[in-house]
């Protein structure tokens, strides 16, 4: 309960921060007033972005990163029209904006790996030394029974190289799993 009431004090201080950065401090009124009409627009993606990125990592809530991204994006597009321009630079700064985000949505922690492998297979390893294999099994008269099964873990490691991560896990008399992580989505291979 403390950690939430921390976690709500940081995001008031974020929000209440960007709101004097971007409405009161005088520090940027010339490069905004030289933006014209795309003034406002601007202002509203930079709050946007800045305080759903924090808040994301904040709160550990990933949809939001979703709405910063597109904030990003739209702020280059305020920034630079795209009449003005050449399309390599529209690209380059759009590919920068997306390998940022590929990098920020990969997990640093092998615990997302853990989390991938017992959703897909049904493995639950609550220790590093040892995972459980859960399987139900329809027995006779319809009904259900689950069996555990504590597998020892042969080898297991989760790389993290900063724009993708890679899991491997092998338990003792199963099939190994491996797994490239890209922007927070997980890719057997």
């Amino acid at each position: 309960m403390v950690g939430l009431i921390i976690k709500l004090f940081f995001m008031a201080f974020i929000l209440f921060f960007s709101i004097f950065i971007l409405f009161i401090s005088s520090r940027h009124k010339k490069e905004l007033n030289d933006l014209g009409e795309r003034k406002a627009i601007f202002i509203y993606l930079c709050f946007i972005s800045v305080n759903c990125f924090v808040g994301s990592k904040v709160f550990d809530y990933e949809p939001l990163l979703w709405i910063s991204l597109i904030g990003i994006i739209g702020i280059n597009i305020t920034l630079y029209p795209i009449k003005v321009l050449k399309k390599s630079k529209v690209v380059l700064l759009i590919a920068i904006v997306l390998i940022v985000f590929a990098a920020l949505r990969v997990p640093t922690h092998p615990s997302s790996f853990e989390q991938y492998i017992h959703s897909k297979e049904g493995f639950e390893c609550l220790l590093f030394f040892e995972c459980a294999k859960l399987t139900t099994v329809i027995a006779e008269g319809d009904t259900l029974s689950t069996s555990v099964e504590i597998l020892p873990v042969r080898e297991s490691f989760y790389d993290w190289y900063l724009i993708f991560g890679k899991g491997y896990i092998e338990l003792e008399g199963e099939q190994p799993f491996r797994a490239i992580n890209f922007a927070g989505f997980w890719i057997e291979y």
